[in-house]
């Protein structure tokens, strides 16, 4: 059960303790990774969409400006 250390002075079990420490802690950064990137897509998209919305009702004015205008240079012309 219990390894002795070899040639070089290195225990097996503590090698493998050590990759398996390591693998948790990489596994733990890249998760937090992944949430951070998900919200920071999540915002971006939120800030697309009420960008979008705002060019909206710019757009929707300024056609009904341009209609308004138009509408009276016709009657000026008349």
């Amino acid at each position: 059960m219990f390894s002795f250390p070899d040639e070089n002075g290195v225990n097996e079990d503590s090698i493998t303790v050590l990759l398996f420490v390591l693998t948790c802690c990489l596994s733990v950064i890249l998760v937090i990774m992944f949430r951070a990137v998900y919200r920071q897509n999540q915002w971006l998209k939120h800030r697309h969409e009420s960008t979008a919305s705002t060019t909206e009702e710019m757009l929707l004015k300024t056609m009904n400006c341009s209609i308004t205008i138009d509408y009276r240079e016709a009657n000026d012309a008349t």
